[in-house]
């Protein structure tokens, strides 16, 4: 949270930088994401030291390539992307609980196999929980919005 907000904060001076110089940013940004994320295996020390860290640093890359409309902004536009980021709570909410049971009761699958059944079945709770629980809770919340009682008239002394 705190390299998003810095990014907020540091974004007209980030700016300046150009489009051909934040795309190339946003580009290494998703280079280093994709090694972390396609690592078979990282070292807990380096995760909790640098990784998750580094990771947040390349998405604040990314991120600013994309207000920028440069470098990565048209494939990380692509269709599946922005369903995934309405539902991104509901991802967010149920992913480590699924990962944990598939590292639980999958402990002896290869890792392959462990990641691919936790792929299908994350998105199958996260849409059934975007379905079911956080889509009709949005449209209630702006059908309510847009009721907005009357104004009575008014009082003059």
């Amino acid at each position: 949270i705190f390299i998003g907000v810095a990014l907020a904060f540091a974004w007209p001076a980030v700016r300046r930088l150009g489009p051909r110089t934040l795309g190339r940013l946003g580009w290494a940004g998703v280079a280093v994401f994709l090694a972390f994320y396609l690592r078979p295996e990282i070292d807990e020390a380096i995760l909790y030291s640098v990784g998750f860290t580094t990771v947040a640093l390349s998405a604040a890359l990314m991120v600013s390539a994309c207000l920028a409309g440069t470098g990565p902004a048209r494939l990380l536009a692509a269709r599946p992307l922005p369903a995934l980021g309405r539902c991104s709570y509901s991802l967010y909410i149920w992913h480590s609980f699924v990962f944990t049971a598939v590292a639980r009761y999958g402990a002896d699958w290869p890792r392959a196999t462990q990641g691919a059944v936790a792929l299908v079945a994350v998105t199958a709770v996260t849409a059934a929980s975007w379905s079911l629980v956080e889509r009709p809770l949005n449209d209630l919340v702006r059908r309510r919005r847009e009721v907005r009682p009357t104004a009575g008239p008014a009082l003059h002394p």
